[in-house]
């Protein structure tokens, strides 16, 4: 894939209007758009208080899954199968590499089904083979051992590695967040949340992805691994390494 969190917003947009759509079709999630709502009016807010506030509203609206729809060029649309009736979800964006991208709000991936929030509930859909996502996978330090091999909800680069093996990633919020972020960063002396851009540190549980409490995360825990190997078949493989567990992450960059 080619693109990276592409429903990161500037600063907040249209609200629930991408929810304006028609009974049986799937638009894109506003759960970036709502945090940032959430810490501009609680700008003293905890990282513990958002946290909660995020994983509680990820499981009414979902996170964005950047699904690459191999079908026909044709469609303009691709369809899932949920409890009993058929959803769909536009194929509108094009990749730099020629993917064509479906957003779809979910609360779980699996290779078989999407656990999408319906109406207050969670409703499981078969997942079609060609709704492809990337992956990434979790590597020993001697790279000869596949941990863990995890599908992400874009393309995109790994923030860190846990001692568990669970890789962290980041949700950008809106630069309305600006904020919140600085009252982080001075409550921690600068310790941590480094940069100017806010976002917000999950991991994915299963297919789940679950917001991070721990504020020690949030200094970016990875860099290239020198001298890693190279794949003739993929020039976008990158392998990164954590500087605290030291296990290496291999993944492919988006595609310039």
């Amino acid at each position: 894939m080619a693109i990276a969190w592409t429903f990161a917003v500037a600063w907040l947009g249209g609200g629930n209007l991408l929810f304006a759509a028609t009974a049986n079709s799937l638009s894109a999630s506003p759960l970036s758009q709502d945090i940032t709502r959430f810490v501009m009016e609680h700008p003293e807010a905890s990282l513990r208080k958002v946290v909660e506030f995020a994983n509680q509203r990820l499981q009414e609206v979902g996170m964005n899954f950047l699904f690459d729809a191999h079908t026909d060029p044709k469609d303009k649309a691709v369809s899932i199968s949920a409890g009993g009736r058929e959803l769909s979800a536009d194929v509108s964006e094009e990749g730099a590499c020629g993917e064509r991208f479906a957003s779809i709000p979910a609360v779980r991936v699996t290779k078989s089904r999407i656990d999408l929030p319906q109406n207050g509930k969670i409703v499981a859909a078969q997942r079609p083979a060609s709704l492809r996502l990337d992956s990434m996978q979790v590597l020993s330090p001697d790279l000869q051992s596949v941990l863990a091999d995890v599908e992400v909800p874009s393309e995109t680069f790994p923030h860190g590695v846990t001692a568990a093996g669970s890789i962290l990633l980041e949700l950008p919020l809106g630069s309305g967040a600006a904020e919140w972020w600085s009252h982080r960063r001075a409550e921690s002396k600068a310790k941590y949340f480094e940069g100017e851009s806010p976002y917000l540190l999950f991991e994915m549980v299963a297919g789940a992805p679950r917001f991070a409490q721990n504020e020690a995360l949030y200094v970016p825990d990875t860099e290239p691994l020198a001298n890693g190997p190279k794949d003739p078949k993929n020039a976008y493989a990158r392998y990164w390494k954590s500087k605290t567990t030291h296990l290496v992450v291999r993944f492919s960059a988006p595609c310039t």
